[in-house]
């Protein structure tokens, strides 16, 4: 018999369907980016997100530099920017160094006043975001924006947003693999200077 449509009161029937088109999305692309695209389409979609935003960690320069926007954006983002970096606020921190995931809203009563001004700024209502875990360490992070007065995110928008995590982190794997097989098909691995190929 045919499958059921898919119908919007069913949010765990949503997610599996979002999670296999970004699964087969990481399968099928080799380009990082086009990962970047599937996940925050699928993100917006099923989180109901005004915006999504996946950022790298560079613990360098212990600044966030944005990859990607998706959604709704705001006057001055860009969906690929070019050099867009912040600074960690404290739940970023935790964020990066104990791999937590938060939400934050502005109805929290106890919402700490940079990251009320910081909603209040870029004209949101609720953040989510969660780590993206590679290797040993935090990677990067997802974040999911609503718009004010939209419910705010959840715990088990939360849940959502890690696995998203775990597909990017799939495409960081791939990515990686790709860029040191082109490497290894254009330099000569003992010296690492160009090859007859290369040249």
């Amino acid at each position: 018999s045919p499958l059921p449509k898919v119908r919007p009161d069913r949010p765990l029937e949503a997610e599996l369907r979002a999670l296999i088109a970004v699964s087969s999305a990481v399968a099928g692309v080799h380009r990082f980016d086009e990962v970047l695209d599937a996940v925050g389409e699928q993100a917006c979609k099923v989180l109901r997100a005004a915006g999504i935003s996946i950022s790298r960690w560079e613990p360098e320069h212990d600044r966030m530099r944005t990859l990607s926007n998706a959604g709704e954006l705001n006057p001055g983002e860009d969906e690929r920017p070019a050099n867009e970096t912040w600074a960690l606020t404290a739940l970023d921190r935790r964020l990066v160094e104990r791999a937590v995931p938060y939400v934050i809203a502005l109805d929290q009563p106890d919402l700490p006043d940079e990251e009320r001004r910081f909603l209040e700024l870029i004209g949101r209502g609720s953040a989510l975001a969660a780590p993206i875990r590679f290797g040993q360490r935090v990677w990067g992070v997802l974040e999911a924006y609503s718009s004010v007065g939209a419910p705010p995110f959840t715990a088990s928008n939360v849940r959502f947003a890690e696995a998203l995590c775990t597909q990017v982190a799939t495409a960081i794997g791939r990515a990686e693999l790709f860029s040191r097989l082109e490497s290894l098909a254009y330099e000569d691995p003992l010296t690492g200077l160009p090859n007859r190929r290369a040249l």
